[in-house]
């Protein structure tokens, strides 16, 4: 296995994260909720 081990400038990096009660249909509404919340941060 060939590798190299360069060097980078280092950077910020953030979670995001929600608790999504598995009962019914809420995980089909709230979790594409959270995706769209996300992409608008």
């Amino acid at each position: 296995m060939n590798y190299k081990i360069e060097e980078k400038q280092g950077f910020e990096m953030f979670g995001v994260s929600i608790l999504v009660n598995a009962d019914g249909e809420n995980p089909f509404i709230e979790i594409p909720e959270f995706w769209t919340k996300c992409s608008l941060i």
